[in-house]
């Protein structure tokens, strides 16, 4: 099957259309367009609507006090922001805006699977999202997942683009999202050792200049990443008195590794509130920065404690991870979420073998922030969160292993040998220009 340029715009433009939709009916059906964040529903986005809202005031990140804070990074609350500075603290038009954003994302994870397998393969993982309740939940409340998302999907389109064709201001763009999904999840520096890890692994395995194109990829990205992380670091170091992204890591680094975690069978692998824990091991310090490095001291101190245990309790967290049902009392989203994960699952790997063949350096890119999103899992807790914030990546490998399924069938149904098939459907790919060089 052949898609004229023409009707894949439309065709993507529509799929971009119907997401939007779908986010703002359920935005207004579940939640309300112009309702509050509800703490209930989850307490991360009160302070991610604050931010916003004291950013468009022009106050900066502060408390109810007035005091500033490091609590959260301001990746989301930048993200939000917009929508404030325009309509005033307007809890529609922040909803529509993160609505929006979301929808947004399929273009993202299209250009992502287009330049990994083609134009079918671009609208079935843009299609996969805008329908994905991993994904379009998280549109209803101000969370970080919904920005995070975007950033990551176009940050790794652009990567892909950079390694295949070059291009300086692709690559310039390609840094400044990375560094506003780190903005938004600082989890996601754990990408930055894996980078350095696998530049060390391809030294030994490529050709000098092939090592080197690579190298100048990786290194203009990290330049730009750092030039975006500093200012809030150093801003933090002037106001808190410490050079820190966050002061929760504390709060997720002893939810993860206590008592209850490593004995109660329940919670093993979960993350546990602090305020429970307080209230059974005693307070935290009051001060943002004292509760944040006692957090931390606890929770080495339950590791040392339970040594023995660390294994088992590693494999509860990727056991929290890829399990299927999340934990919540609304069994509509409970199934929804299931069965979603459940249909993904054999799709995403057969795009992943797929795009693997294919374009093997490219789809290394896609996956290694997935290898960073794992390894929080390792270091913190599994949750469905983690799972979903990495939606766009592994729904668009599901998107190519849709396309590839569906090609198959026509190939079937029609008496095409799947060779033909694949040719058919299968975008020519351009080669990064350290390859075009040695070609001519």
């Amino acid at each position: 099957m052949h898609l004229t340029s023409r009707t894949f715009c439309i065709a993507l433009a529509s799929i971009v259309l119907v997401a939007f939709v779908l986010r703002i009916g359920l935005a207004s059906k579940f939640v309300g367009l112009n309702s509050p964040p509800d703490v209930n529903a989850n307490p991360d986005q009160v302070d991610y609507e604050w931010g916003a809202y004291q950013l468009s005031e022009g106050n900066g990140l502060v408390k109810a006090d007035g005091q500033p804070t490091a609590i959260r990074t301001p990746g989301a609350a930048v993200s939000l922001a917009p929508a404030y500075a325009v309509f005033g603290r307007s809890f529609a038009a922040g909803r529509i805006w993160f609505c929006l954003i979301s929808a947004a994302t399929c273009l993202g994870v299209a250009w992502v699977a287009y330049q990994l397998a083609g134009r079918g393969a671009a609208l079935a993982a843009a299609a996969l999202l805008a329908v994905y309740p991993g994904h379009a939940y998280y549109a209803m409340h101000f969370l970080s997942e919904v920005p995070y998302c975007f950033y990551l999907a176009f940050a790794t389109a652009l990567t892909i683009r950079v390694h295949q064709q070059g291009g300086k201001w692709h690559g310039l763009l390609a840094g400044i999202c990375w560094g506003m999904a780190i903005h938004c999840r600082p989890q996601l520096l754990l990408l930055l050792p894996i980078v350095l890890v696998v530049l060390v692994v391809m030294a030994a395995r490529m050709a000098r200049p092939q090592w080197m194109a690579a190298m100048r990829l990786w290194a203009v990205q990290c330049c730009i990443v750092a030039v975006m992380i500093a200012p809030w670091m150093i801003r933090n170091a002037v106001v808190l008195g410490k050079p820190v992204m966050s002061t929760i890591a504390g709060h997720g680094w002893w939810g993860s590794h206590n008592t209850l975690t490593f004995h109660d069978a329940s919670r093993r692998g979960d993350w546990v509130k602090i305020s429970e824990l307080e209230q059974r091991f005693g307070e935290l310090p009051r001060t943002e920065l004292a509760k944040d490095e006692e957090a931390t001291r606890r929770g080495w101190a339950s590791i040392a404690a339970n040594l023995p245990r660390v294994p088992q309790l590693v494999m509860h967290k990727v056991g929290r991870f890829v399990s299927p049902f999340t934990d919540t009392p609304n069994r509509m989203v409970r199934w929804a979420f299931a069965l979603s994960w459940i249909a993904v699952i054999p799709l995403m790997l057969i795009g992943t073998w797929q795009a693997w063949r294919h374009a093997r350096q490219s789809t290394f890119i896609l996956l290694m922030p997935v290898l960073a999103t794992f390894a929080t899992v390792v270091l913190f807790y599994g949750s469905v969160r983690f799972r979903d914030s990495i939606a766009p990546l592994f729904i668009a490998m599901a998107g190519i292993g849709a396309a590839k399924v569906l090609s198959v069938i026509i190939g079937r149904s029609t008496g095409a040998s799947e060779v033909e098939t694949e040719a058919e459907e299968r975008e020519p790919l351009a080669m990064p220009k350290t390859q075009e060089r040695r070609a001519a």
